[in-house]
């Protein structure tokens, strides 16, 4: 990402801020496996003790993630629904019409809807993207009609934002589609 910003809705806020206290809930188990280790271990205690150093490798790697977690912590952005203050601009949770024109000069035509990282959820009518994705990004905040790039690969994709589409809420049609 060019910014590296990451966004998240309030939800993903709180499952990021829960894997922070997982990574640290892991932290004090492996500190007491290695202590145990190295307690229970004949000589020096750390000497030829493989239960030690595994123990210790991954104490490192664990040390690592919550750092580059808490590094993130910076970048976040939170970022609410905004549909009824801006109609204009492709929000979260929208459901847009796309339309890709690849290097080769095919265009195809799909219906996304942009989520934040948070949220999973199945639709035969349309694919969902993360608005931390590089097509997500790109659309993000842009408007109807707007021509946008994004790179995937090695290839620069433009992607032209045709039209908004209204997602049913009704229970009985929902993922379908209207305009």
């Amino acid at each position: 990402m060019k910014d590296n910003k990451i966004y998240l809705d309030e939800a993903g806020y709180q499952s990021f801020l829960k894997s922070i206290d997982e990574l640290r809930e892991k932290l004090k188990k492996n500190s007491k496996a290695k202590s145990d280790s190295y307690s229970i271990a004949v000589g020096d205690g750390w000497h030829d003790n493989f239960d030690f150093e595994e123990a210790k490798r991954q104490e490192l790697m664990i040390m690592r993630q919550i750092q580059e977690k808490y590094e993130q912590l910076n970048n976040i952005e939170i970022i609410k629904d905004k549909k009824s203050e801006d109609t204009a601009s492709v929000n979260l949770n929208d459901v847009v019409r796309l339309s890709f024109r690849y290097p080769n000069g095919e265009v195809e035509e799909e219906v996304v809807k942009l989520i934040a990282a948070s949220q999973v959820s199945d639709h035969d009518n349309f694919t969902e993207i993360s608005v931390n994705s590089p097509l997500g990004e790109a659309i993000y905040k842009n408007k109807v009609g707007d021509v946008v790039e994004y790179v995937a690969g090695e290839s620069r994709i433009q992607v032209e934002i045709k039209e908004k589409l209204v997602e049913l809420n009704d229970e009985n049609q929902k993922g379908n589609i209207k305009k």
